[in-house]
């Protein structure tokens, strides 16, 4: 019992910012995480230890999150409560503060925008962009070969840079 609390005191926090990047709902994420560290509980035995047990876990994780985009979709359901935004992890070091405003902006429309992606381009961008995970992280989490993550990376990438464009083409 000691050593699942000390997996759990080590990976909470990152666990919890997948997942609030991923659903944008700081109850949906806490229930995430939640749902995720019962799972691990309960089939601890099940692991391996062919990969790292953090991927083995966000692999978890990103499957209870797209499971819960995919019933969130089909109930129509508008995803709630705005994350603090993106410019949470946008450090106001910057020497100029119009320069960090214009970059907290733009990082807010992405995040914002990036709730219109499909869910499997959603889960990608996340862990790649956001999250800074690398592609074959990203597939070992997925499940998904590294073509599949690049692929839907293109489009997410595709997809957000167009509705950003549409954007601020209607802003000026």
């Amino acid at each position: 019992m000691h050593a699942f609390r000390q997996l759990v005191d080590c990976n909470y926090s990152y666990a919890f910012s997948i997942a609030i990047k991923i659903l944008c709902s700081e109850d949906d994420a806490k229930d995430a995480v939640q749902e995720c560290l019962i799972k691990v509980w309960k089939n601890i035995y099940l692991y391996n230890g062919d990969a790292k047990f953090t991927t083995w876990m966000f692999r978890i994780l990103s499957n209870i999150c797209f499971d819960k985009l995919k019933a969130n979709k089909r109930r129509n359901k508008v995803l709630r409560n705005d994350l603090e935004k993106l410019g949470k992890g946008i450090h106001d070091n910057y020497s100029n503060i119009e320069t960090a405003l214009m970059n907290k902006e733009l990082a807010d429309k992405i995040e914002s925008i990036s709730r219109q992606l499909k869910p499997k381009q959603r889960i990608v961008f996340v862990l790649r962009d956001l999250q800074e995970l690398s592609i074959s992280e990203v597939s070992n989490i997925l499940g998904m070969s590294e073509s599949s993550v690049k692929a839907n990376l293109v489009y997410a990438r595709r997809n957000i840079r167009g509705m950003l464009e549409k954007v601020y083409k209607y802003e000026k």
